[in-house]
């Protein structure tokens, strides 16, 4: 980590830390996927809601990074699947990731689809659409090659090899849960155990609509710098 948080900022890294890391610590006590999807239903969501030039990326990437870390026994090994709203966004993404965060590592969707060179921390930074629209691109990365899986074989190989998968959604209710098919591959392909949902205009209502598209039962908010109280949705 190249840069010191402020105060709200470590305050944020530290509570979204402490709700996954109970998820975390419930998760290993158990077996079957029945309950491992309701504990991350009821306990694997976090928005962290913050106004324009707050670091939402800097405390999302600390979350990231501090999660994937082997030095606490409630920590996860995961992989990081991190979404811009907008293709124009995914290289000042990978840029920020890369400069701050050494814990974490890109990777690149299009060809490190292979489970077993994946290690936690791994971040493949992209578009909703690059992946659930219907267009050639996506095409490719839903099919396997020669060298790499498809995406649809690649998730549930990661979880094989005993990762985590986590999602970090960048303005998350205001592009994510208007599009069906979205909606569909988060539900359906990705089945994250761990979402980290960031935001600078949050709307409870979409809220409410991405919880019961994504079939969750909570949404842990956090709201900073600390004009409004955080809040379980």
């Amino acid at each position: 980590m190249s840069v010191a948080p402020k105060g709200y900022q470590s305050d944020a890294v530290k509570n979204a830390l402490e709700i996954f890391r109970y998820a975390e610590n419930q998760l290993q006590q158990v077996d079957d996927v029945t309950s491992e999807r309701a504990i991350s239903a009821f306990n694997g969501c976090v928005l962290l809601e913050a106004p324009t030039g707050a670091g939402k990326t800097l405390m999302a990437g600390l979350i990231a990074e501090s999660f994937a870390r082997p030095d606490h026994r409630d920590n996860a090994k995961i992989v990081w699947f991190w979404f811009t709203p907008f293709a124009g966004l995914v290289e000042q993404a990978k840029s920020a990731l890369k400069r701050d965060f050494n814990g974490l590592k890109i990777r690149d969707l299009s060809c490190d689809r292979k489970s077993y060179s994946a290690s936690s921390g791994d971040v493949f930074v992209t578009t909703w659409a690059s992946v659930a629209a219907r267009n050639a691109e996506t095409r490719k990365l839903r099919s396997s090659g020669d060298l790499s899986l498809s995406l649809d074989e690649f998730i549930p190989e990661l979880r094989e090899a005993g990762f985590r998968i986590g999602v970090v959604v960048d303005e998350a209710h205001h592009s994510f849960t208007k599009a069906t098919e979205t909606v569909n591959f988060y539900r359906e392909v990705m089945r994250p155990e761990f979402s980290l949902l960031i935001t600078a205009t949050p709307d409870d209502a979409d809220v409410e609509k991405f919880k019961k598209a994504a079939g969750l039962q909570w949404c842990i908010a956090f709201r900073y710098p600390g004009k409004m109280p955080s809040m379980r949705v």
